[in-house]
């Protein structure tokens, strides 16, 4: 039992010896040291003040037990500058109790690597508050600053020290709306956010912060107050861009008012155009406001009837502009009528799209063909899933390489389909098939490896002795032959970890950067013409930007309506038909054919 009571009470003593660490000791100036700590859990602390030879006790403290953090002030019997130790338990803290005028000339010669010890030092003394030199992103430039600073007195050296630290905080907000102003608003969020008065647990919950920082850069705001509204608005804006479903509507309504528009349930908004609007992302709520116009716009003429059709079409013209056609304007009203009623009955994915299926019907109709309303039921693409024959049906070699257009058996795909053209000449030339025998899915997704595959037979790339080199392709896949072409071919590199990414679906912008390099492979010159960016190009990748506008300035992709392009939306077999035969059409021009 004696054993059991002996280690119990050094148990106990080891406990208090160990709880009795990070108190601190503070003169006050005028006769009294303050001690500071946190609470021990399951003793009362006692303090003993003593002389530096320990041969006389001085005062006695002490604090209950607790968990929370305490200041016991203790008396000296006079102002001095003698060296007083307090023994907490079995640890001790030392305590130079000087006088004001002597921690104020320390202060004041103290250099810039010091200065923060001799303020934490004497802060009872000062009365400084220590707090505002943690708001300081550049500590160093703080602490050379201070050291400067000659301080007049120990009564004014608060009100001095944070006159002194308010110039540098001010310095640095101005220089956080300087880095905004030059395009660099992702670098001052980093550094200085916490100048500003902003919801920083609502930033912090944005998982893309350049959505963020997009909508700050490049402009100037006069004063913190301008900035912090702007942010607040960036997240906002953040926030609708990064929800998704029921949570993007809500959020849209209840910030109808930023974008501009009436979204509330009385405007019968269609579901579509909110699932459209919620794929894309935005800089500025007026590029969001413009999507939402667009939309719901090309959704009043994919639900309109042949009855509805021109009046449709002319009530939305200013935002569809599908009826902005010379051609169209020239033609007879009930020609006009006929055109019309053949463009509904089809669900378009983008303005572009039915522009360009607009622009064939009205052709057909200037050249006398009789005009018939597309009555077939458009298909809609199947996700991921790979078609009949190998993929996309697209053929190993082009036998035809200036073919001519042929009819197609599709019936799926009309002859006033905007695609029309472009899968006719493909299928022509044995460059492409159908997914089966009656059907080529013109709105299906194409795979990355399906667009390649249409690339190498188009260009002519097949080499039979091209080796395998993507660690995601396996030799019995069934286009391992053209991916192992189009590498040889320089085609296509891959990505960085060795894979191809196979299966996955292709993005416009990586079909942009596959056709450019298409076109470089065959030597084609493609018009140097000016294009206006896109006003979602923060959405472009750095890699794919060139190969993009280069293309876009020779007239071989479009974007898709309101001025944006969508790079990571995924393409179509009707878009990469299109792509891959205006490519075609430059390859014979330039052959003389």
């Amino acid at each position: 039992m004696k054993k059991i009571l002996v280690l119990v009470l050094s148990l106990m003593l080891i406990c208090q010896t160990a709880l009795c660490a990070g108190y601190k000791a503070y003169p006050t100036g005028d006769g009294h040291v303050v001690v500071t700590g946190t609470k021990n859990a399951k003793f009362e602390t006692t303090f003993l003040i003593k002389d530096s030879t320990l041969s006389k006790l001085i005062d006695v403290g002490q604090v209950g037990m607790g968990s929370d953090d305490f200041s016991k002030t203790l008396y000296i019997s006079s102002a001095d500058d003698l060296i007083y130790t307090i023994e907490i338990g079995s640890e001790s803290v030392q305590v130079k109790n000087v006088l004001p005028s002597t921690a104020l000339a320390e202060l004041n010669a103290a250099p810039a690597n010091e200065l923060g010890g001799v303020l934490d030092g004497y802060n009872k003394i000062f009365n400084a508050d220590l707090a505002l030199l943690s708001a300081i992103v550049n500590k160093e430039a703080a602490y050379e600053s201070l050291a400067g600073f000659e301080f007049t007195s120990p009564e004014n050296v608060a009100s001095e020290y944070e006159a002194a630290l308010a110039e540098i905080l001010n310095n640095e907000i101005a220089d956080a709306l300087e880095c905004v102003s030059d395009g660099k608003a992702a670098q001052a969020l980093e550094k200085y956010l916490g100048h500003f008065d902003v919801d920083t647990d609502a930033y912090s919950k944005i998982v893309d912060k350049t959505l963020v920082s997009d909508f700050l850069n490049g402009n100037v705001y006069a004063d913190s107050a301008a900035f912090e509204s702007a942010f607040a608005d960036a997240l906002i804006l953040a926030q609708l861009c990064e929800a998704s479903g029921n949570e993007f509507v809500a959020l849209a309504r209840a910030n109808q008012a930023k974008i501009g528009l009436d979204l509330s349930e009385s405007a019968n908004i269609a579901d579509i155009v909110f699932a459209k609007v919620d794929a894309l992302r935005f800089n500025r709520f007026e590029a969001m406001k413009q999507a939402f116009v667009e939309e719901i716009s090309l959704n009043k003429l994919n639900t309109a009837t042949e009855q509805t059709a021109r009046s449709v079409l002319e009530a939305e013209n200013g935002v569809l502009g599908i009826l902005d056609n010379v051609t169209y304007a020239a033609l007879d009203e009930a020609l006009k009528d006929s055109v019309c009623k053949a463009l509904v009955k089809n669900d378009y994915a983008t303005i572009e799209a039915a522009k360009g299926e607009f622009e064939l019907i009205v052709q057909r109709a200037a050249a006398d063909t009789p005009v018939v309303p597309n009555t077939s039921s458009p298909s809609k693409g199947s996700g991921n899933g790979y078609s009949v024959s190998g993929g996309s049906g697209i053929l190993p070699e082009a036998s035809q390489p200036n073919g001519d257009s042929k009819s197609l058996p599709f019936t799926d795909i009309s002859s006033a389909h905007w695609s029309y053209e472009s899968v006719a000449s493909l299928y022509a030339q044995n460059i492409i098939s159908g997914t089966s025998d009656t059907t080529f899915e013109p709105d299906r997704l194409v795979t990355r490896e399906e667009f390649v595959k249409m690339l190498v037979a188009a260009f002519g790339l097949y080499d039979v002795s091209a080796q395998n080199v993507f660690s995601d392709v396996s030799d019995d896949d069934w286009s391992v032959a053209y991916l192992a072409s189009a590498y040889k071919a320089g085609l296509t590199t891959g990505r960085g970890d060795g894979s191809f990414g196979k299966g996955e679906t292709l993005t416009r912008q990586d079909m942009a950067v596959l056709a450019a390099r298409g076109a470089q492979l065959s030597n084609l010159e493609l018009a140097n013409v000016a294009s206006s960016p896109f006003a979602d190009e923060s959405q472009i990748s750095a890699y794919a930007a060139d190969s993009i506008y280069t293309l876009s300035g020779a007239g071989i992709i479009n974007g898709v309506g309101g001025g944006l392009f969508s790079p990571k939306t995924a393409c179509t077999r009707a878009m990469a038909a299109k792509v891959c035969n205006e490519l075609l059409k430059l390859r014979k021009v330039g052959a003389g054919l």
